[in-house]
């Protein structure tokens, strides 16, 4: 993950790792970060992806909805999300889309599986294509 020009702060640098199939990724409360993806081969040539699946798990608020984890995404050719899902998605006037948490959530229900996502899990996450 490379920023994209704005300054990264994370909330607990530690945190950003690979943790078993995901990849985590966190910030100051409040806060926003650009970044581009890429991807690498084992001696690190850049890689170009003819099709590529990405998900995006977890996606929720603080009690009280005060802070709401959001994505905002351009560039991507299909999206699947489950209906209903617990996700306001709107069209930008930029052409990218914004995937805001709807619901609270707490670190329990976090998932630990991508292939074995609750109902729940399941509703707070997006597949981009």
């Amino acid at each position: 993950v490379n920023s994209t020009g704005t300054r990264y702060n994370p909330a607990v640098a530690t945190d950003n790792k690979m943790n078993g199939r995901f990849a985590s990724v966190n910030l100051v409360k409040n806060d926003e970060l650009a970044f581009k993806i890429s991807f690498f081969d084992s001696n690190w040539k850049k890689l170009t992806m003819p099709d590529v699946a990405i998900s995006f798990f977890d996606l929720d608020s603080s009690k009280g909805k005060t802070i709401k984890e959001a994505l905002e995404i351009g560039e991507f050719s299909e999206k699947h999300v489950a209906e209903p899902n617990y996700l306001k998605i709107s069209q930008l006037p930029n052409g990218h889309t914004r995937f805001e948490a709807a619901q609270e959530g707490k670190g329990e229900d976090n998932p630990q599986n991508f292939q074995h996502l609750s109902t729940l899990q399941l509703r707070r996450s997006v597949t981009l294509m």
